[in-house]
């Protein structure tokens, strides 16, 4: 398994992360893809076959749903 390591950032504002796609329900899953299509989600967020990766401001309605994760295994998660 690879596991991606995203440097967090230190802004207070953003919440940094890397999740698994596995941990998402398909739901949570159609959810952000919904949101990729709108402009104003894509702070910085990226993806590969099994994973999402990024930073998302605190307003951010993804990062709500990231946050719920955060304690589930092989997701990385920091509030900075």
């Amino acid at each position: 398994m690879t596991m991606i390591r995203l440097g967090f950032v230190s802004n207070s504002s953003s919440s940094s992360f890397v999740i698994p796609k596995k941990n998402l329900t398909k739901e949570e899953l159609e959810h952000y893809q919904e949101c990729m299509w709108d402009t104003r989600s894509n702070e910085s967020t990226h993806e590969t076959e099994q994973y999402i990766y990024g930073r998302v401001s605190r307003e951010n309605e993804l990062n709500t749903m990231f946050k719920k994760h955060m304690n589930e295994d092989g997701v990385d998660y920091d509030e900075s």
